[in-house]
């Protein structure tokens, strides 16, 4: 039975739970992969942390957590008490974590390991630097992206996103940031703007540049049938497997096809480095030969139903043992593009995270898991 006590005065900081009678133990190895961690709660302990949920409360005492990445919940499996802990459940597997008045458990679906990391402090921010310590530490945000951004749902046509960006300078408006939402190209992973609607995207970025503002693209990563990358993607291999067979699909609107018709796209696989390479190829060449260095990786949850996310097969194993890489992996993609292309504080606008995204360099994090081959030596 491990305990974690503070190296001071020796109190108890966190311990194994005290087994009842013909219990399994604090660490469960169940079929199919299925782990658990119990630990002792503790009356009075505050527990902050474990990324963007939709409960609204800043003290999780008393709440369940399932650990999935969703359309506005970012899954971090990092916790900080008001015992002096912080705790990382560091497993790239779904699964939850269960507050309760009498025990603290964490599970992860399958992958058949119990893996955590815990750092104590005196102060919320010795913590929070321990643990950025060994997560990585955040580059500094670029001056630009301090100003007010201006986006709406959705900028259809070059002459529209420029007539607004114009009328907020001869307002005297300030402007740092305009946004081209979704949309924008021809098919899902075209990953490029649409002449029909977008003439001239290097006329426009010069412009924009020249009012002082940058422009920031949407980046999707569905893949749709006829698409620029399908059929290269699909033969290298670089496109998410169903567990059914087959690849995994999800049925989303087509621009070329009205919008109001549904499409089975796929979605290109972020754990495989093959595919973030081919993924920042595309933007390299399409966006940021234009001067476009700021994109918004939406949806890159990726954004399924849960059901049909669970069925996902990555290069990196399967959804229920590595999900939480994928929205990692895809951050990682473009951040490391704009790396080797000289940005020093390279930013992307994302709505879904784990634990290490948006670090300033990619770090090894403590005893990666091991079924994470192909963003281990992150």
């Amino acid at each position: 039975r491990l305990r974690f006590l503070h190296a001071a005065s020796g109190r108890e900081l966190l311990a194994d739970k005290a087994p009842y009678s013909h219990h399994a133990g604090p660490r469960v190895h169940a079929a199919g992969g299925r782990t658990e961690q119990h630990f002792e709660a503790y009356d009075g302990e505050r527990l902050h942390g474990l990324g963007q949920h939709l409960h609204g409360r800043l003290d999780q005492k008393g709440c369940v957590i399932d650990l999935v990445q969703g359309n506005t919940v970012a899954a971090i499996p990092f916790l900080h008490s008001s015992r002096g802990y912080g705790l990382l459940w560091n497993n790239p597997a779904t699964g939850r974590v269960e507050l309760g008045a009498d025990t603290t458990r964490w599970t992860a679906d399958a992958g058949g390991r119990v893996d955590y990391w815990v750092t104590a402090g005196d102060t919320p921010a010795e913590i929070l630097d321990a643990y950025t310590q060994v997560t990585g530490r955040p580059p500094l945000l670029p001056e630009w992206a301090s100003g007010f951004w201006q986006s709406k749902l959705r900028y259809r046509t070059q002459d529209e996103l420029l007539a607004v960006a114009r009328q907020h300078k001869e307002r005297g408006l300030p402007l740092s940031v305009i946004v081209c939402d979704f949309f924008h190209w021809p098919k899902m992973g075209d990953w490029r703007f649409a002449h029909s609607e977008w003439p001239d995207p290097a006329a426009m970025v010069k412009e924009l540049t020249d009012l002082g503002v940058k422009l920031a693209v949407s980046v999707w990563p569905t893949v749709e049938p006829g698409s620029d990358t399908y059929d290269e993607l699909r033969t290298s291999g670089h496109l998410v497997r169903d567990a059914d067979g087959g690849l995994l699909t999800f049925a989303w609107p087509s621009r070329e096809a009205g919008e109001a018709l549904t499409l089975p796209m796929a979605y290109y696989d972020a754990t495989h480095p093959g595919a973030r390479a081919a993924l920042w190829q595309r933007l390299n060449d399409n966006y940021r030969s234009l001067g476009v260095s700021c994109f918004w990786l939406d949806a890159c949850e990726p954004d399924l139903s849960r059901e049909v996310a669970d069925r996902a097969v990555y290069a990196a194993g399967p959804a229920a043992e590595v999900a939480h890489l994928y929205p990692l992996s895809h951050t990682r993609a473009v951040a490391d593009g704009l790396r080797a292309a000289g940005e020093d504080r390279p930013l992307s606008l994302v709505r879904s995270a784990w634990r290490g995204a948006g670090v300033r360099h990619p770090p090894r994090p403590p005893d990666a898991p091991r079924a994470a081959a192909p963003v281990s030596d992150a």
